[in-house]
């Protein structure tokens, strides 16, 4: 019986806007991974409003806020232990902390980090333009009209205010940044991909990238 290899695991990185969502479009949409936005899923589980627990977090996401670690590990183990056929699993959002890392350790998963790195006065433009499926969760900008992967059309997302906006970067230079720096230092495999240019000089960068890491 031939052996059935196990699906690469990558964990992304990078600021607010930095594009996290368009790499993970690609590999979706070009290389057939499956993937996990976090905060997506975490909004899902908190729009239910079953709980407290639930509606106090909706109000945090609403707001730029984390989930708690425990929140956050929960979905995070849902989605991994979800059977699946893809070559390729995309982890966005965990570990987005010191202490979430160290839970991610635990788990025994290995992974490569990604970081998609963009100038922080970039990754603000690129917000203020950004759009989001709500039926796919499809990412793209003001000007792309309906999503290109469903036809539904596309709308702001309602933490994309500016004021949240700057709550997200504030957090992700306090709270993100560090928990890069304990991956470098733990010696994670972490390959960083320039996001600064054209969307298709990115698009093509990053599918070199990836796809060199799934022969290697």
């Amino acid at each position: 019986m031939a052996e059935v290899s196990s699906p690469l695991v990558i964990n992304l990185y990078g600021r607010p806007g930095a594009g996290k969502g368009t790499l993970s479009d690609l590999l979706q949409e070009e290389r057939g991974w499956t993937h996990l936005s976090l905060g997506n899923a975490l909004k899902a589980w908190a729009a239910r409003g079953e709980s407290v627990e639930q509606r106090d977090l909706a109000a945090r996401l609403n707001e730029g806020l984390f989930a708690s670690d425990e929140q956050a590990l929960m979905c995070v183990n849902d989605f991994l232990q979800t059977p699946t056929d893809a070559p390729g699993i995309i982890v966005d959002g965990f570990p987005r902390t010191v202490s979430q890392l160290a839970l991610w350790k635990e788990l025994g998963i290995s992974s490569t980090g990604i970081l998609i790195d963009c100038p922080p006065l970039l990754c603000q433009v690129r917000m203020a333009r950004r759009v989001v499926c709500p039926n796919c969760g499809r990412t793209g900008s003001k000007d792309g009209g309906n999503c290109g992967r469903c036809g539904t059309p596309t709308a702001v997302r309602s933490d994309d205010t500016p004021e949240v906006q700057k709550r997200r970067m504030q957090i992700h230079n306090d709270v993100v940044e560090p928990t890069i720096a304990a991956w470098r230092k733990a010696e994670l495999p972490l390959l960083k991909i320039g996001n600064a240019g054209d969307e298709a000089s990115f698009r093509l960068r990053a599918l070199r990238v990836i796809d060199r890491l799934v022969v290697s």
